[in-house]
């Protein structure tokens, strides 16, 4: 009886060895990604990717930095305009019309401030754009210098972009290609181009300041013309410059902190997807499909994006990658993200 058992127990150990003899060289790798309770657009591209988590956050500190700024001056210019209409508002069972002497010296100071501001403006923006051309061409130079596989197309105008493109093609490159020295040579340019940056904001701000001595002068102009008015005529000219000067600064204000999102979700989904390594078309089956999958096991994400009007939505999901299996990875409808959200 023992010697049936123990020929029994051999053979299953033996089928169990061809068994796994068989699936590790003769079964494929295969990822399948399943769609629960939303289907994408037809071929829209579904990625296997890599992870980033350094890059994006850099480019996560850097758009908080920004709003944090554009937030903090137009909470305190909401609040010097609040204090300015509430003086106004005792004044304005009081006020009586300015007159025809003031109202012209108003607009003359007004048209002046705002020739000097768009004058400055115009100056340094042109400067910018040179500056940014000279970056782009720098770098063009380098790239066909060293014979990089450069991507040539890059939805992002942007130098973080470029610089971006350009440490990636540094991935693939000739040997005698020194890639260390080439990385250092990118990010001592953009940290070169965030110091250029800086210096032409601060600029940017003096210029606005020569607008505000203009409006000063302009209240010192009217003060002196309304010197025979009553005294809540005197006081309401100063009150509405300061005013209007403070909601000009937070229109401003307001329209950069807008055109943040312009700029930031471009170079995030950049940043995303720059670490991309496989993608296959969504099906109308419900799931999409990678076949034959060569890489190595390990952690890896699925990454989706699709369009919207709040600017895209996003699906990232992490998952395990297992050799000789078939992996099966699911992204539900609930598990979107507005791209935004992985910037705040």
């Amino acid at each position: 009886m023992w010697k049936k058992l123990f020929w029994i127990a051999l053979l299953a150990l033996l089928m169990a060895g061809a068994w796994h003899y068989y699936r590790w060289h003769h079964l494929p790798t295969s990822v399948t990604v399943r769609f629960q309770g939303f289907s994408p657009a037809p071929a829209t591209p579904v990625f296997i990717s890599l992870e980033s988590p350094a890059d994006l956050d850099r480019l996560r500190a850097a758009y908080r930095d920004s709003t944090a700024k554009h937030a903090r001056i137009i909470a305190d210019l909401k609040k010097q305009q609040a204090a300015v209409e509430r003086q106004l508002a005792d004044l304005e069972t009081r006020a009586v019309d300015v007159d025809g002497d003031i109202r012209n010296t108003t607009l003359r100071f007004e048209d002046e401030a705002k020739k000097i501001w768009e004058e400055e403006q115009k100056k340094l923006q042109a400067e910018y754009d040179k500056q940014k051309t000279d970056l782009y061409n720098t770098v063009q130079e380098r790239v066909k210098k060293l014979k990089l596989n450069y991507e040539k197309v890059i939805p992002v105008n942007t130098p973080e972009a470029w610089l971006n493109a350009y440490r990636l093609a540094l991935y693939d490159v000739p040997k005698e290609v020194n890639t260390a020295l080439e990385r250092q040579w990118a990010d001592d340019l953009l940290d070169k181009w965030h110091k250029y940056d800086t210096e032409w904001n601060n600029r940017l701000n003096l210029a606005m300041q020569k607008s505000r001595a203009i409006d000063d002068k302009r209240a010192a102009a009217v003060a002196t013309l309304s010197v025979s008015k009553p005294v809540t005529d005197t006081r309401r000219a100063p009150l509405e410059a300061q005013l209007s000067r403070l909601k000009r600064e937070q229109t401003l204000h307001e329209e950069q902190a807008r055109s943040l999102n312009a700029d930031f979700l471009p170079r995030l989904r950049t940043t995303l997807e720059a670490r991309m390594i496989l993608n296959h078309a969504a099906g109308s089956s419900g799931s999409s499909s990678f076949e034959d999958v060569t890489l190595k096991p390990g952690p890896y994400l699925v990454y989706l994006f699709q369009d919207s009007d709040q600017g895209g939505q996003v699906w990232i999901k992490p998952f395990t990658l297992k050799l000789k299996s078939a992996n099966e990875v699911t992204l539900r409808a609930e598990d979107a993200k507005p791209l935004i959200s992985y910037l705040e």
